[in-house]
């Protein structure tokens, strides 16, 4: 029930390291200055702006989107391993509708994650066909365990166990929504196992 409970609420991979005005308005100032070469498409200088953040803040309110507009940036830039990692982050720490800490609104990544899947599907680059296989099996990796947790949860809930019932009261939609899409993932087949990267593939340049 874990990955269950971190997929509903949001709590995986969290720092809870309190961070003060200062360094919450360092962090906006400086995605605002990254978001604004992503709209030039100066990439570069976007990731380098957008890992600093990352590392200076890495459970900062919001980091999702370093995070969200990094795997587009890679995505355009090449760095196939980089895009893999960051788009690991957003489908584990951030899945589905993300509250703003500041305005309360809700966003969702699926379409910036759409994004760089579709960069690099198209792409003539082998490289980029390897790791267009990896972020399949990351997405069928991931809807497996949750439907593993899921089948879990509801096992306890029959049992009894009243957090389990809470849980899948409050997050049906979300269920009814992983399960279909694992019956999509089954249908297109990609879920399968996440291939072994090699030193060789693994280089980006």
């Amino acid at each position: 029930m874990r990955y269950l409970l971190v997929s509903f609420l949001f709590l995986a991979g969290v720092n809870t390291h309190a961070f003060d005005d200062h360094d919450l308005a360092e962090k906006n100032t400086r995605f605002q200055e990254a978001y604004s070469f992503i709209k030039t498409r100066d990439y570069l200088k976007a990731t380098q702006i957008l890992e600093r953040n990352i590392r200076d803040f890495p459970g900062a309110p919001n980091i999702d989107y370093d995070y969200g507009w990094l795997t587009v940036c890679y995505a355009y830039l090449k760095k196939y391993d980089d895009l893999i990692r960051v788009y690991s982050v957003i489908k584990e720490r951030f899945p589905g509708d993300v509250q703003d800490s500041t305005t309360k609104l809700v966003r969702n990544w699926d379409q910036r994650l759409q994004e760089a899947r579709e960069i690099i599907r198209v792409s003539s680059d082998s490289r980029a066909v390897f790791a267009y296989k990896q972020i399949l099996a990351i997405d069928a990796a991931i809807q497996e365990r949750l439907l593993s947790d899921i089948n879990e949860t509801v096992r306890r809930a029959q049992e009894g166990d009243a957090l389990s019932a809470k849980l899948l009261r409050e997050n049906a939609p979300q269920i009814i929504e992983a399960i279909i899409q694992k019956k999509l993932m089954i249908e297109q087949g990609a879920a399968v196992p996440i291939p072994e990267i090699s030193s060789e593939k693994r280089s980006n340049r």
